[in-house]
C-alpha cells in the first residue's frame, strides 16, 4: 500500500461545530478567521509564513490542531490582532478570511476532519484484505466503521529516531538525555535548518561556548545558551519553547494509553475477533465490530497522570501496562519541574467513521509487469482520531 505519492493522494478538511461557525460574524472583531489551505508543510511552519506575510509575530496566530505535513489539508488559524488582509497566499499555502470572533478557536471548536485518500500500488490481495477489514469494522449502521481509537505513529516523536521515549528520561531525572534527543538528534523529515542545528550541536555536545556560534538561529539554541554559562541540564531543558517540551511528554502519553487501549481490547474480546496491524510499536490490535461488548461503545480511558484514579473496566489493563514499565502512577511526574507535566486528559476508547466509502479498485500501470490496483476512500472522523490508524486496520 502506498500513501501520500503526492500530497494531492491525502486530503484533509477540518470541520468546525455548529457553534463555533455561528460565533463567526462578518463585522470586525478582536480575533479574525482564517481558513489555512497548505500542501507540504507542518501547521507551524505555514503559520510562520502566515505570519510574515501579514507581518505579524507567529504567536499572534492561534491554530486548533496540528494537520499532517505531507499532505493537502484545509485548517482554521485564529489572528489574535483581529487586523488582516481578506486572503493572502505564498509557496504551498494560502489563507482565506472567514469573518471574525471574540475569542480564538480552540480545539473543542472543531467537530470532525472529513478524508479523501487515495491509495496506490495495491495488490489484488490487498485490495481483498482491505474488503474482509471494512466488512469487520462495520457496525451495521450506513457508512460507520468502529475501531480502537490508538493514536497515530506520527505522535510518537523521538521514538522513530530509535531512541526511546524523551519524556521516559524526563521521569528518570535524565535530563541531559532527554534534551540531546530533543535538539541533537535529526529526524530525516525535520526542516534544512533544524537538521544542521542538532548535527552541529551532536558533533559539539558538552562544548557549548565552542557550538554556539556555529549554530543557525532556531529557537532551541535558549537551551544551549543556558549551557553555555553554566547552567545545568534541568534548566536548559526549561529554557526550550514549551510546545517541543509538551508535545513530547505528551508522546509517551499517547504510547500508555494505545498500550492500555490494546490489553483492554484482548481481555473483552475473543481471540478469534481481534487481528494486529504493522505497527513499529507492536500496539495496535483491533476486533470486530460487534465483537466489542455494547456497553463498552462509549467508553472513555484517560491519558494517564499522577493523580488518575485506576477504574473498571480498564484498570487492570492501566496496571499491566505501568508494571512493564516499571512505573505506577504516582511516577508520571517530572522532579524539579512543574511544567511539562502529564496532565489527564478524557479519550473515547473506540472511534467511528461517518459516512466511509471506499472505491472499487482501478487497474493502474506498473513496472516489470506486475499488476497492480489503485482506490480511494472518503469519511469522516471525530477530532482527535488518526486516519491512519482506520488504514492500519483495513490494511
Amino acid at each position: 500500500m502506498i500513501i501520500k505519492q503526492t500530497p494531492e493522494d491525502f486530503l484533509v478538511e477540518e470541520i468546525l461545530t455548529p457553534d463555533a461557525l455561528a460565533a463567526i460574524r462578518r463585522e470586525p472583531g478582536p480575533v479574525a478567521v482564517y481558513r489555512l489551505t497548505k500542501r507540504g508543510l507542518s501547521t507551524p511552519e505555514a503559520v510562520e509564513r502566515l505570519a510574515e506575510a501579514l507581518r505579524v509575530p507567529p504567536k499572534s496566530i492561534v491554530f486548533s490542531g496540528l494537520k499532517d505535513k505531507y499532505a493537502t489539508t484545509v485548517q482554521h488559524v485564529s489572528l489574535t490582532s483581529g487586523r488582516g488582509p481578506a486572503a493572502r497566499k505564498g509557496g504551498g499555502w494560502q489563507a482565506e478570511r472567514l469573518g471574525w470572533t471574540d475569542r480564538p478557536l480552540a480545539s473543542s471548536s472543531i467537530a470532525a476532519n472529513r478524508f479523501r485518500i487515495r491509495l496506490a500500488g495495491l495488490t489484488r490481495r490487498a485490495c481483498e484484505a482491505m474488503d474482509l477489514g471494512a466488512e469487520r469494522l462495520a457496525t451495521g449502521s450506513p457508512g460507520v466503521l468502529r475501531f480502537v481509537n490508538y493514536f497515530g505513529r506520527q505522535r510518537f516523536g523521538t521514538t522513530r529516531h530509535g531512541r526511546g521515549f524523551l519524556a521516559r528520561h524526563l521521569i528518570d531525572g535524565d535530563f541531559e538525555q532527554a534534551l540531546k534527543l530533543a535538539i541533537a538528534v535529526a529526524a530525516k523529515r525535520d526542516r534544512r535548518t533544524d537538521k544542521i542545528f542538532k548535527r552541529t550541536l551532536e558533533k559539539h555536545w558538552g562544548r557549548w561556548a565552542e557550538a554556539l556560534p556555529r549554530l543557525p538561529p532556531c529557537p532551541a539554541r535558549a537551551a544551549v545558551e543556558v549551557l553555555a554559562r553554566g547552567g545545568d541540564f534541568r534548566e536548559a531543558f526549561a529554557a526550550l519553547p514549551y510546545f517541543i517540551q509538551q508535545i513530547n511528554v505528551e508522546a509517551y502519553q499517547s504510547y500508555l494509553w494505545n498500550a492500555t487501549a490494546s490489553e483492554l481490547l484482548g481481555g473483552v474480546c475473543p481471540p478469534g475477533a481481534l487481528w494486529e496491524a504493522k505497527d513499529p510499536l507492536g500496539l495496535m490490535r483491533f476486533a470486530a465490530a460487534r465483537a466489542v461488548p455494547p456497553a463498552l461503545a462509549r467508553l472513555e480511558v484517560p491519558l494517564l497522570g499522577p493523580r488518575t484514579q485506576l477504574l473498571p473496566p480498564w484498570a487492570d489493563a492501566a496496571e499491566a501496562v505501568l508494571k512493564r514499565h516499571d512505573l505506577k502512577v504516582a511516577d508520571l511526574r517530572i522532579p524539579g519541574l512543574h511544567r511539562p507535566f502529564f496532565g489527564e486528559a478524557p479519550r473515547r476508547w473506540l472511534a467511528e467513521t461517518a459516512g466511509f466509502g471506499m472505491s472499487v479498485p482501478s487497474r493502474q500501470p506498473s513496472a516489470g509487469g506486475r499488476i497492480a490496483f489503485s482506490r480511494t476512500l472518503s469519511f469522516e472522523l471525530p477530532r482527535g482520531a488518526y486516519a491512519t490508524v482506520l488504514l492500519a486496520a483495513l490494511e
